[in-house]
């Protein structure tokens, strides 16, 4: 007597966030005493549409993000259910529940942000021109900053309690009289895994 599949395993409930579509989240797998059976899975649940199942493979259908959560009771856990059945059409007893994660991956931060781009002549050492922040979609990174461009040597990134700060270098002074009232610096933010990304144009 053909007897029903009894269980569906998935080889991984785990996807890193912006793979790509298509991308192979598991194996599909079904437990039958019939050992010569093959399997087809059928998919339904919550989160369903979230994924596609080609062969004895789940998939993405398309990229999900960590930070966002996208799936049907927006707590990031992405909610399915698939159901094995056998060559002679029969199918498992009870559906299997899975729940899918997104893994974090760590993202470049997207832009750096000068509170202020303007400082008063004659100002002393260690005047602050600013506030350095970055965007960064990984809420919990920290950042450090680093100058470059024509004019980085005149100024310099203090550490104000945590807080980063574009200042003026020792040994500068800025005479608006002098003929000079702009200065081209650009500046690089780096996150704690070391990602990159510097303000799109030079602060003046």
């Amino acid at each position: 007597i053909n007897e029903a599949p009894t269980e569906v395993t998935l080889s991984s409930t785990t996807i890193a966030e912006n793979s790509a579509a298509d991308t192979v989240v598991g194996t599909l797998s079904a437990t039958d005493e019939d050992a010569s059976n093959t399997h087809s899975f059928t998919l339904s649940g919550a989160d369903a549409a979230k994924f596609a199942i080609v062969g004895n493979e789940l998939r993405l259908v398309s990229s999900l993000d960590h930070e966002t959560d996208t799936d049907a009771d927006t707590n990031g856990d992405y909610e399915v259910t698939v159901t094995a059945s056998d060559s002679d059409g029969v199918a498992s007893g009870s559906a299997t529940n899975f729940t899918i994660t997104v893994g974090n991956v760590n993202e470049a931060p997207t832009a750096v942000t000068l509170s202020s781009t303007t400082i008063a002549e004659n100002s002393t050492v260690n005047t602050v021109v600013g506030t350095l922040s970055a965007t960064d979609e990984d809420d919990s990174d920290t950042h450090s900053f680093t100058l470059g461009g024509t004019d980085s040597g005149k100024f310099k990134v203090i550490d104000d309690n945590g807080v980063k700060k574009l200042a003026l270098n020792s040994g500068v002074t800025l005479d608006y009289e002098g003929g000079t009232t702009s200065y081209d610096i650009t500046v690089t933010a780096t996150d704690s895994g070391n990602e990159t990304t510097s303000s799109a144009t030079p602060f003046t």
